[in-house]
This record gives structure tokens, C-alpha cells and sequence, in this order.
């Protein structure tokens, strides 16, 4: 679990979580952050760190 100060958030808390699955793993990102209008921008954020987490589990071995 993590938060953030210093933006234009006035609040900001996530969390990670990841599951074995048969073939894997699943991941869970959980991100509660006002104001909700600020979702197109830390939307966009998200999905670029959980497609970096994708590559860099994808290219560990096993």
C-alpha cells in the first residue's frame, strides 16, 4: 500500500496484490484517489505501470 502528496490530488491511496494462477499470476491494483474528476489522468497512468509490470513479468524467466 502507498499514497501521494504534493499533486493536484487531495487524496491518493493504492494498493497491489498479486495471485498465483495455473498458467501465472493475476494482478490487482487498487487506486482511491479524489478528486474524481482526475480519473483521465491517472487513468492513463495506471495502465502504462501495469503494462510495464506485464513486461517485466513476462521476460523473467519461469
Amino acid at each position: 500500500m502507498w499514497g501521494a502528496q504534493g499533486s493536484d490530488l487531495t487524496h491518493y491511496n493504492a494498493s497491489v496484490q498479486v495471485f498465483p494462477e495455473d498458467d501465472g499470476s493475476r494482478v490487482v491494483w487498487i487506486a482511491d484517489f479524489l478528486p474524481d474528476g482526475a480519473a483521465g489522468k491517472i487513468g492513463p497512468m495506471m495502465e502504462a505501470g501495469m503494462a510495464a509490470m506485464k513486461k517485466a513479468m513476462d521476460s523473467e524467466p519461469g
